[in-house]
């Protein structure tokens, strides 16, 4: 009785995909969904500031808690688990985007002569810098709908002699409508709402009591 030989098969096929895998440039997945790139709203203020400060406010790039400093969305369990969305995606790394978006909201209330990001190359009095403790969805439990959180702890000081005039945290939760990317996102632009008005309104508070800023003359006077 002989012996049934096993189909013999050249190992290079598996070489190359292992290759491909290890490089990053493995086969496009067709099945995979692509990913959603999302950005944060800044609304205007109901009314703008009384006055200008004559100050010029450079806005540092915030400092991002481990697992944070990504483009991707984060999720945080109750077990304290740290996940992402699959295919949700800022337009930046958090930071980036914070950053961004507090400029846009210093500028925006009308009571400062100019805000900028602290790489610009014009000259600052005074920095805002802050932390990101929190840019999350969180979760009671998988499949729930899921909170938004976000919390910045802020200090405020003179590059002159780096004095810090105010430190404040501002933190707001938001609850999604519904356990979707979409709805998740809207949480996320109402909490930073919030979070943006107690950093203006701390900001404008600190620097008007200062010695420094004056108001700006009125236009046209």
């Amino acid at each position: 009785m002989s012996l049934q030989r096993k189909p013999s098969f050249s190992p290079l096929p598996c070489i190359i995909v292992a290759a491909l895998v290890a490089s990053g440039c493995a086969p496009f997945d067709s099945e995979r969904p692509a990913a959603q790139v999302y950005v944060i709203n800044v609304t205007p203020p109901e009314s703008r500031a009384a006055a200008v400060l004559a100050v010029d406010l450079a806005v540092a790039r915030p400092v991002a808690r481990p697992g944070l400093d990504t483009e991707r969305v984060a999720v945080r369990y109750a077990d304290r688990r740290l996940d992402y969305y699959l295919t949700a995606r800022w337009g930046a790394e958090s930071e980036v985007v914070v950053q961004d978006l507090l400029i846009e909201s210093l500028r925006a209330s009308g009571g400062l002569r100019s805000v900028h990001a602290d790489i610009s190359t014009f000259a600052s009095d005074y920095v805002l810098e802050a932390e990101l403790r929190d840019f999350q969805a969180e979760y009671a439990r998988e499949g729930d709908i899921p909170t938004v959180r976000v919390t910045l702890v802020c200090t405020l000081g003179r590059l002159k002699d780096r004095k810090a005039l105010a430190a404040f945290s501002a933190s707001a939760a938001v609850q999604a409508d519904e356990n979707n990317q979409r709805a998740v996102i809207a949480a996320f632009e109402s909490a930073y709402r919030q979070v943006g008005e107690r950093v203006v309104a701390e900001t404008l508070a600190a620097l008007a009591a200062t010695p420094t800023p004056v108001p700006a003359a009125p236009a046209g006077s």
